[in-house]
């Protein structure tokens, strides 16, 4: 008898014994302690069998041919029942394991940039990156609004961003189609789109490790480059506290991708503890390749429509640490818009860094002495205790200093006054805020 023929399904494989005009196609392949469940859908002369579930044991092998017996009399046809289970059993082995050959590193095709991004600094093309916020952050629609602008290959100079064109596919475990319908065409009207060709959704209902069959087949039949997972508490099965719960979830998580073998981009929206911090275990944070933090300003209170965000860079793998980013998501009855801002002219200033302060007032205010500008400093900080003086006086004559001999922004005239060289030219990023290459 001829081998089968093995084809790649979504998130399954299809087996094909031509010889016997006989196809099995294998889906929901789960491995556990000591064996592998998984469905099969037969197929003989174009007619469908049963639906039927197999294990990989030999006692598992052994009650699977008796069942198929009975439905087919194979002997009748001069199949061989046996050989085509233990083609089955094997072929099920062989596509749960994924083991891989080692390769030898100088062989490994690399981009020396460090990272290519999908939306320029947003999202690492091909990575894990985590959005965290407390509830009514704005997170999710932001994260759609990312979706968006790759579904639709949208850019402009005001955004800022450079964005690498894709299908984009948005889960959700919390909020149903109507929902998020409505919000991609208030994105979109804010956008000023035409025709636009819209965003997939697909509404979970399970864990991430039941669902993840499905979202493999709408990855390929959509052709999809970049996942969104809103949120990782309802996606997971375990608890987020857990480590051995978060690293299976981030092991299934890393499953997913195209068939070819191309990494899709992740999209990952998580809560925050009741202390503002990152919910979960800490693994959570080491098993993505980006980490931003959202901050809301408390300025916008009720009845206002419009809300200021602000985006802190908490971790980020091959590039420096990313400058934050701050936007303003202004809502009508019909449409939101997204405005970027400077973060200095949101409630968040006050977390910028020592260097991003000093350009920032000098480039408003003009030139200076030193004096005056620490304490306008401390004011932004809120450290006016006699204890924090001395400390900020050391942070702000060490981020002037950087920009006269490192960055050459900034000079000291003779009787002290701090000038920039450039005033109203592009803000330079200092060493803690510096930007990483573009790169599409």
């Amino acid at each position: 008898m001829e081998e089968p023929k093995i084809t790649q399904i979504g998130s399954g494989i299809k087996i094909r014994w031509n010889g016997y005009d006989l196809t099995a196609e294998v889906t929901r392949m789960r491995p556990r302690s000591d064996d592998i469940k998984a469905e099969v859908q037969w197929m003989f002369q174009g007619s469908e069998l049963k639906r039927s579930n197999v294990t990989t044991s030999e006692n598992g092998m052994d009650v699977y041919e008796r069942r198929m017996r009975k439905r087919l009399a194979f002997d009748d046809f001069n199949i061989n029942l046996s050989q085509v289970l233990e083609d089955l059993r094997n072929i099920i082995v062989d596509a749960t394991r994924n083991f891989e050959d080692a390769v030898k590193l100088k062989d490994v095709p690399v981009s020396m940039d460090g990272i290519s991004w999908k939306i320029n600094n947003l999202l690492i093309d091909g990575g894990i990156t985590v959005i965290y916020a407390d509830g009514a952050s704005g997170k999710s629609y932001l994260s759609l609004f990312l979706a968006v602008l790759c579904q639709e290959s949208y850019a402009n100079d005001e955004h800022k961003l450079v964005v690498k064109p894709g299908n984009s596919l948005f889960i959700d475990w919390e909020t149903e189609a109507d929902k998020i319908a409505m919000r991609e065409r208030k994105i979109i009207n804010g956008l000023g789109i035409e025709n636009p060709k819209s965003c997939h959704y697909l509404r979970a209902r399970l864990p991430l490790l039941d669902e993840i069959d499905n979202i493999q087949d709408q990855i390929e039949a959509n052709d999809i480059d970049l996942i969104v997972i809103d949120s990782m508490g309802y996606a997971m099965s375990g608890e987020l506290e857990k480590q051995p719960d978060v690293s299976e979830f981030f092991r299934n998580l890393n499953r997913i991708r195209r068939n070819d073998g191309r990494e899709i981009t992740k999209l990952l929206i998580s809560h925050v503890t009741k202390k503002g911090e990152l919910f979960g275990s800490a693994y959570v944070r080491n098993s993505a390749r980006l980490v931003w933090e959202i901050q809301k300003d408390d300025a916008q209170g009720f009845g206002t429509n419009s809300i200021d965000i602000t985006l802190f860079c908490e971790k980020v793998n091959d590039v420096s640490e990313q400058p934050p980013q701050s936007w303003r998501m202004e809502f009508e009855p019909d449409s939101v818009k997204f405005l970027r801002k400077d973060t200095y002219d949101t409630d968040q200033r006050a977390k910028l860094s020592y260097s991003k302060l000093v350009y920032e007032i000098l480039e408003r205010e003009g030139p200076m002495e030193m004096e005056p500008l620490v304490q306008k400093i401390a004011k932004i900080k809120k450290l006016n205790r006699p204890a924090d003086e001395a400390d900020v006086k050391d942070n702000v004559a060490s981020a002037v200093s950087k920009h006269i001999h490192e960055h050459d922004t900034l000079e000291r005239t003779e009787n002290g006054l701090l000038i920039l060289k450039n005033p109203g030219g592009e803000s330079p990023v200092a060493v803690e805020d510096k930007e990483s290459p573009w790169e599409l």
